[in-house]
């Protein structure tokens, strides 16, 4: 191991040792009222651990990859020259099963970054801009070891075009950066450390979930209940998690208007 990863991997340590104490120390609260407003602050202490667990994973991986340890992945050799083919027929969201990835692999491997480039260039181009997304982010599946990407199959592309157009005029209107999860292979949302919806639409490309910093997390749920409410003609899926305190929201389109969580608690309030 070189100086320089020595020392990165030790800034690492000493980062999750700093959150981890954070979780640590902090005096728990008693009664259901301290934990309600504890919450938040107790979400941004685990979601910086988890940070830390990822960017510790990528670390070790870049070190076995540099010592030579890590093993080729059988059968992709040739993938990286393969030119990409965007299939024109569309697989409507809820058809079931949902269609199998391209491929799931590190995002630094050459024939994973190929398909990233090409999904990239076909949403921007179906969207005309690219504010506050990339790829690599729509595809990134969290709960991997190393943060693997899965590309979603070409026929699952246009799915996503309706509902990267509202995260984006969401962004716009707030003005601060989020942070997105999208695509989920039938298998990886099946998984125990996901156990995700049994039809989630996350299978079909065309659902987000989108979290922004905590400081603005009621202003992201309040944008969207006005939106929900602004647009009742569409088929916009709109769960909004925690009440007055709200986590994350999601969103998706193509299968139809519903709401769920405390989306409706928070219609409610944009209303009043």
């Amino acid at each position: 191991m070189t100086d320089a990863a020595d020392d990165e991997l030790y800034e690492l340590m000493q980062r999750f040792a700093m959150h981890a104490g954070n979780l640590q120390n902090k005096a728990w609260p008693l009664d259901i009222e301290e934990l309600r407003l504890a919450l938040p602050e107790i979400q941004e202490v685990v979601g910086n651990l988890d940070q830390c667990v990822s960017e510790l994973e990528d670390h070790l991986i870049g070190l076995e990859i540099e010592s030579g340890s890590e093993e080729p992945d059988e059968g992709m050799e040739d993938a990286a020259d393969e030119d990409p083919v965007i299939e024109t027929e569309r697989v409507e969201v809820g058809s079931w099963p949902p269609p199998e990835p391209i491929l799931t692999a590190r995002p630094s491997e050459g024939y994973a970054a190929t398909w990233l480039e090409r999904l990239e260039e076909f949403l921007e181009g179906e969207l005309g801009s690219r504010t506050g997304w990339t790829a690599r982010e729509l595809c990134t599946l969290p709960k991997t070891p190393g943060r693997q990407v899965a590309i979603p199959p070409t026929v699952l592309w246009e799915n996503m075009v309706p509902t990267l157009r509202i995260y984006q005029e969401l962004r716009a209107e707030l003005g601060v950066p989020f942070s997105i999860r999208g695509y989920r292979p039938l298998a990886y949302n099946r998984s125990p450390k996901v156990n995700g919806s049994r039809r989630s639409v996350h299978m079909w490309f065309a659902a987000l979930d989108v979290y922004a910093p905590v400081s603005n997390r009621q202003d992201l749920a309040r944008a969207a209940a006005r939106y929900f409410d602004a647009h009742p003609d569409l088929d916009l899926g709109l769960g909004i998690y925690g009440h007055p305190w709200s986590s994350n929201i999601h969103i998706d389109t193509g299968l139809r208007r519903r709401t769920w969580s405390k989306t409706r608690t928070w219609l409610e309030d944009v209303r009043a």
